[in-house]
């Protein structure tokens, strides 16, 4: 079974706007979305300032609003964006095990400040001790510590909140894991797994160990969050319950090791049948230095606008070209980092609201 998917709906919430329009208008318009760290007091460090997500409130999102107590910032990114992906593609059946979850996230938050807490003054002896680590600090925080903290609780939250009890699983390989979980989701319906997916990135790295790395690693890019995910369904599915598409997936590849980017992109292209020339337009975290496309292509690079949004990057990168303008072939490249490298390349048919 080799099924063509399709691209149906997408959410996003990041630091130029709580929903996916409000982010593409202020992109558009050439705002930023960086300002002054509002999570907590940054002015220790060269830089207090961070992408946040502006007026979000995770209520409006979660059906059952007991889970937020087992919700981190990132999971909550990922419930919302997702519920806005599912509203954008018109899908109202009921879920079930047709529906599948796929999120990308580059790390998780230990929530450090809690377990400091639990074993100062005694920090010293517990990074040593593990035994008196275990018994202070495990014991001095909630019984419900680790279920909020485990990088796989996004997409459980996006499965148990939208009822998508379909293959559910989380891809952790820093800047690449969003636009991984895109492509990794479309073999899943390629495959007959199932359906449809929710799929794409979230993360939010506004924490004081974030701003310690980047004062070390001098790039000059501001910690931030967000999340992006993209409504994804087998072709034939789609056009039974007449759903608008918005975007065809042509071609995706992921690489590792020496020159992991441009064989991402070279394996991507050949999968979908085109040339570098060929592209209209090439979009992602940072793709201004990306070179051997036609010079007319156009770009759409993020970073500048909304910070290190990390594994969210390429994906938001994406729903925002799905809105139009960007060409009718589009690739989306995620740059190597500490982890691999990803591409795919979508032709666009219709332009998202």
């Amino acid at each position: 079974m080799n099924r063509e998917v399709v691209v149906t709906g997408a959410g996003a919430l990041t630091p130029l706007g709580a929903t996916l329009a409000e982010t593409r208008a202020a992109f558009l318009a050439g705002r930023r979305g960086i300002g002054p760290c509002r999570a907590f007091d940054a002015s220790p460090f060269a830089s207090a300032d961070a992408g946040e997500v502006p007026g979000f409130d995770p209520r409006d999102h979660f059906r059952a609003t007991k889970a937020l107590k087992v919700a981190d910032r990132r999971s909550r990114l990922a419930v919302a964006a997702a519920s806005m992906a599912l509203a954008s593609a018109g899908w109202h059946a009921e879920t079930g095990d047709r529906l599948g979850v796929l999120v990308g996230t580059s790390t998780f938050d230990l929530q450090m400040a809690k377990l400091a807490a639990a074993v100062f003054p005694d920090a010293a002896r517990a990074t040593q001790e593990i035994p008196f680590f275990a018994e202070r600090a495990l014991s001095g925080v909630t019984p419900l510590w680790l279920l909020t903290v485990l990088p796989n609780m996004a997409s459980s939250h996006v499965g148990m909140q939208l009822s998508a009890s379909g293959p559910n699983s989380t891809i952790m390989s820093d800047a690449a894991a969003g636009l991984q979980a895109i492509g990794e989701a479309a073999d899943w319906i390629r495959r007959g797994e199932c359906d449809a997916a929710l799929a794409g990135g979230a993360d939010t790295i506004v924490t004081p160990a974030a701003f310690a790395a980047a004062a070390q690693d001098g790039r000059g890019v501001p910690p931030a969050e967000g999340a992006a995910m993209l409504m994804l369904e087998d072709a034939e599915s789609a056009g039974r319950r007449g759903a608008p598409v918005a975007g065809r997936v042509r071609g995706y590849a992921t690489a590792t090791g020496a020159c992991a980017e441009s064989r991402a992109i070279g394996a991507a292209l050949r999968e979908s049948g085109w040339t570098a020339r060929d592209i209209d337009g090439v979009c992602g975290p940072d793709v201004d230095r990306i070179d051997g496309f036609d010079p007319g292509a156009r770009r759409l690079s993020i970073v500048a606008a909304m910070g290190d949004t990390v594994a969210a990057a390429s994906p938001a990168a994406l729903a925002i070209a799905l809105g139009g303008g960007f060409g009718t072939r589009v690739l989306c490249v995620a740059p190597a980092g500490i982890g691999p490298a990803a591409a795919l390349a979508i032709e666009m048919v219709t332009q998202l609201p």
